[in-house]
């Protein structure tokens, strides 16, 4: 780990631990000032809830005010070190600042010379931002020029890059947290696009395009996508190239964000002029009666936002389908605010998981993942049996879920009986037939391991999760996919009865080399459902001390639930860092592990990841740029 990323995991820590404490700190202070006031309760609450969203606004901001870039700065000593295409960073008004070199004009020796620049400038200190080009004369005697190094990015051309910093000249959408000049010069430089990939090599099925793949994938590989979140990325448009024929966008339409579907993409003069078909829900006033149809629309992205939004592939149909089905649905006029909007229709377009309305209970079978509602809110469950059907379409089945006994309890796995009365569409059957799963048996079975699981999150870790995480075999050896340096290949021994899967998770967990803009030789990241998903050899990552923590896994025993780590530990809070073995009691019903899966190309095999552990033993070096982290990766890939 380097310096700068050491520096901003400890403020990362202390955020983390802020967080936990403020609340409590303004609960112990209204208890103190305020006891015997009748508003009491509610007052620590109120309190409790206003500070954890301050802390928690101020990390967000924390975070998104870090420059997207990662690597190294070298300080420029000599002239010829400067190339077009090139990103450098100098003080501006006074403060560091990136920009992108579009010509080398002049060098008067090694120290002098003169380049023009294109970068988010003002003309005075309270004048509107906006991107620009000008000349810039430079005296390395007199000021330090530091140039970023982009080595372990996949980057565009130099005549490219200076292309693309052109082409968004003129643009005033300047934004201090996140769009500055440090954002454009690296959207500029980092090509992450998958069109620029070579081709795939042997796919019999099904046939896709590179750009077909998830975006976030190529961004940040520890980021886990399971396959309940169909929305994995929503981008801002730049320039008109970045608009595709199939694409969902989010513009503004009469003074409120909308969808909709884009279907056409006019050729313009400029880049930053955008001319596009949509069909969407259109309304022409207050009082008219919404309709979808195709309209064109004309964007300044200069000044206009309009974003895409990226849905995993193996959630939507292609981008010809999408434009099909969407005009399939011009002169429809169910449009409802709450259950039929803009957002639901493009939805309905994009995504090609349905769920089946269940008028019958012989419909399903063990296994189904179902949905009905729970607490007023559409909720989803794994099946293991209808237990009792009544005369009038009622009936009773027994399910796996994420159960509440209230809106203030523990959200705890159950399997439990559930009234279901089936008239009113209150039943759904979820369709999986575009992905390999398991047979229903081993479904309940996954679904019963997680009994008493007591880890819920909204967002990462819900009903929607437990219920792929059953249904979906991510585990499949049907197909692979295969890298080589910038050469893709998916290998697929497909049966004919199964051709209509979907490729998975195989596509997520491999590392994307050279396309990330971190380092080549990545991790995956997966939560740690049940025992099976411990692998010996890989790391583990868990609490240590409060804090977050990783070890190389050596050892996995089920019966008595426990695991043995070794990591840099120590005996107690304030005793000197050692690398050693320890046995850890583990509980998955309340506690979250990791597992962190590598690059097969570049890492040893899991037994020399263990032998190469235990040879650091007693090892007391732990350090910045040396943590436990750093021994893990350093235990499990090859030099």
């Amino acid at each position: 780990m380097c310096k700068n990323c050491f520096k901003f995991e400890v403020r990362s820590s202390w955020f983390s631990f802020t967080e936990l404490c403020l609340p409590t700190i303004g609960s112990v202070l209204v208890c103190l000032f305020f006891t015997g006031n009748g508003l009491l309760s509610g007052t620590i609450v109120l309190l409790s809830i206003v500070l954890l969203v301050i802390v928690l606004g101020s990390y967000e901001a924390f975070k998104n005010d870090r420059s997207p870039f990662r690597g190294k700065k070298t300080k420029v000593d000599d002239m010829l070190d400067i190339t077009e295409g090139d990103v450098i960073q100098y003080r501006y008004w006074n403060m560091l600042h990136e920009a992108i070199v579009s010509s080398v004009d002049y060098r008067i020796g090694c120290k002098v010379g003169k380049i023009h620049v294109v970068h988010y400038g003002l003309q005075s200190l309270f004048s509107k931002r906006e991107i620009m080009e000008e000349e810039l004369e430079i005296d390395l005697n007199e000021i330090k020029i530091f140039k970023l190094d982009y080595s372990c990015y996949t980057v565009h051309p130099p005549e490219e890059v200076v292309r693309r910093a052109r082409q968004r000249v003129g643009e005033r959408k300047f934004g201090i947290l996140t769009n500055r000049s440090c954002h454009f010069c690296h959207w500029s430089k980092i090509n992450e696009s998958f069109d620029t990939v070579s081709t795939l090599d042997n796919v019999k099925y099904p046939s896709f395009d590179l750009a077909d793949f998830p975006h976030q994938i190529s961004k940040d590989k520890s980021v886990y996508h399971p396959h309940s979140t169909s929305v994995i990325d929503k981008t801002w448009v730049k320039i008109k190239s970045e608009v595709r024929g199939g694409d969902t966008i989010q513009f503004s339409y009469h003074g409120h964000w909308h969808k909709g579907v884009c279907t056409e993409v006019h050729s313009t003069e400029t880049a930053g002029e955008l001319t596009i078909k949509v069909i969407h829900y259109s309304y022409q006033g207050p009082f008219d009666i919404p309709e979808v149809r195709e309209e064109t629309f004309s964007f300044d992205l200069s000044v206009e936002n309009v974003y895409i939004y990226h849905y995993h592939f193996a959630h939507r149909y292609s981008r010809t389908q999408i434009i099909d089905l969407a005009r399939k649905k011009i002169g429809e006029k169910k449009y409802s605010v709450l259950y039929r909007n803009s957002g639901h229709l493009v939805e309905e377009i994009t995504l090609k998981d349905k769920e089946q309305v269940i008028s019958n209970p012989s419909e399903l079978c063990e296994g189904d993942i179902v949905s009905f509602f729970y607490w007023g809110i559409r909720h989803k469950a794994v099946l293991v049996s209808v237990t009792k059907i009544t005369s009038d379409m009622k009936c009773w089945m027994n399910v796996i879920h994420y159960a509440s006994k209230g809106l203030f309890s523990t959200r705890t796995v159950v399997e439990e009986a559930i009234y279901i009365d089936l008239v009113g569409n209150n039943l759904r059957k979820l369709n999986f037939s575009k992905h390999s799963t398991y047979p229903g048996h081993i479904v309940v079975e996954r679904a019963k391991k997680r009994l008493g699981e007591q880890k819920f999150h909204p967002i990462s870790n819900n009903s929607n999760h437990l219920v792929n995480w059953a249904k979906i075999d991510n585990q499949s050896e049907d197909f692979h996919l295969v890298t080589r340096g910038t050469k893709w290949s998916i290998q697929m021994d497909m049966p004919d009865e199964s051709q209509n899967r979907t490729l998975n998770r195989q596509i997520q967990i491999v590392s994307l080399n050279n396309i990330s803009g971190k380092e080549k030789r990545e991790l995956h990241m997966e939560p740690v459902r049940s025992w099976e998903e411990f692998i010996p050899g890989h790391i583990v990552g868990f609490r240590y001390y409060f804090i977050w923590h990783q070890g190389i896994l050596t050892e996995v025993n089920s019966r008595q639930e426990k695991i043995k780590v070794v990591h840099y530990g120590t005996k107690h809070l304030f005793a000197t860092r050692t690398i050693l073995e320890d046995e850890t009691k583990v509980n998955l019903k309340k506690e979250n592990f990791y597992i962190y899966h590598p690059d097969p190309d570049y890492a040893f095999t899991p037994d020399e990841v263990i032998t190469n552990a235990k040879k650091r033993l007693g090892e007391q070096k732990w350090g910045p740029g040396n943590g436990s982290f750093d021994f893990c990766r350093a235990c499990v890939f090859r030099a």
